[in-house]
């Protein structure tokens, strides 16, 4: 319905802009607020662009199972939904690339695990035990604590 733009979609925007700590702390950390504030255009653009990107294999592959596209030889056929994109980076990809597509993944993958253990590590050692743990701590005791709450997270 196009109502929930108008509302709803405002709303749960503003929260996800507003409490993601990796975007958070990227505006912070910037050295003024004219840079704050392309960081968060930047990333915005980035974030609609990624959305798209990521519809597009489903989308293509959609149209050729519709199409009935042949593919070395075969139509192309996928009897699970979920099974779309690894269907067609098997049917697609050279054979000599598929081991690079997976580092490329797997990297893509370990860079969000590591903002999202930083961020942890950053909300734990700042906001709670600064705070409520260990109010004279040094920073040099505080980058620790952070070490350790990340290792045993």
């Amino acid at each position: 319905p196009w109502h929930v733009t108008l509302t709803g979609l405002f709303l749960s925007n503003m929260y996800y802009w507003s409490t993601d700590t990796v975007i958070v702390q990227r505006v912070l950390a910037a050295e003024s607020l004219s840079h704050g504030q392309k960081g968060m255009l930047f990333a915005a653009i980035m974030k609609v662009v990624g959305f798209t990107l990521l519809c597009m294999p489903g989308i293509i592959g959609i149209m050729m199972v519709k199409g009935a596209v042949v593919v070395n030889g075969t139509v192309f056929k996928v009897d699970n939904p979920d099974e779309v994109y690894s269907r067609m980076v098997k049917a697609l990809m050279p054979k000599w690339s598929l081991g690079f597509f997976c580092a490329v993944l797997l990297g893509s993958v370990l860079t969000t695990f590591s903002a999202a253990l930083n961020s942890a590590c950053t909300i734990f050692s700042l906001d709670i035990y600064q705070i409520y743990i260990n109010r004279e701590a040094t920073d040099g005791r505080i980058v620790k604590i952070s070490t350790i709450f990340g290792v045993l997270l």
